[in-house]
């Protein structure tokens, strides 16, 4: 659109209040629709910086089952994934546990609504939604990080695993151990990669 200067507003300004640089304002509520197959999988790949909170939602017949949604991510990130069926209160859906026995997080199976696993190392979120879900992901304050040690795979977790290295890490730090989730174990010769979360309230 031209205005009488000869100036092009582009559409997205008009959706807006405002700019603030290269970015909107964000104080109109951002919607983005698409047609998408039931019982399929898909992923949401962002063309900019992705939204620090997003809300999914399914519309569809019930007997058309849930999909898989991954979105990769730029940067590391840390979201509290909260779902919600038909008009319940949004509850918050605890991330997939750390499977010792994959050395990373259990893949979503589609067992219930919101369920949800972070891969830090390909960066991408998985969750899994329903006709009539409501998924919300809120971003939330935490600290990565990454620890190497002089030991074997087979070492590691002959010694505790991942629930040995929490409890000693959170000893050390003098925090709760529930503040700190594995991310991802791997070799060389072994990295530990984890994150420690903010304190509920």
């Amino acid at each position: 659109m031209i205005d009488e200067n000869g100036n092009i507003n582009t559409i997205n300004s008009m959706m807006d209040h405002g700019w603030d640089g290269f970015y909107t304002s964000q104080k109109r509520l951002q919607r983005f629709p698409a047609m998408v197959q039931a019982g399929t999988n898909y992923t949401v790949q962002m063309k900019g910086t992705a939204p620090k909170d997003m809300r999914f939602a399914l519309r569809a017949d019930a007997g058309e089952g849930g999909m898989k949604v991954l979105i990769p991510f730029t940067g590391p990130v840390s979201h509290s994934v909260y779902a919600a069926e038909g008009d319940d209160d949004l509850a918050k859906v605890a991330a997939n546990p750390f499977m010792d026995s994959l050395g990373k997080p259990n893949p979503v199976q589609g067992t219930q609504c919101g369920q949800n696993a972070y891969f830090p190392r390909a960066n991408y979120l998985d969750f899994w939604i329903t006709p009539g879900c409501v998924v919300e992901l809120r971003a939330r304050d935490a600290i990565a990080s990454s620890v190497r040690v002089e030991w074997t795979l087979d070492e590691f977790f002959a010694d505790g695993g991942t629930s040995q290295f929490i409890d000693r890490l959170a000893s050390v730090l003098g925090i709760d151990a529930s503040r700190i989730r594995v991310l991802q174990v791997y070799e060389g010769s072994l990295v530990a990669l984890f994150e420690i979360l903010e304190q509920e309230p």
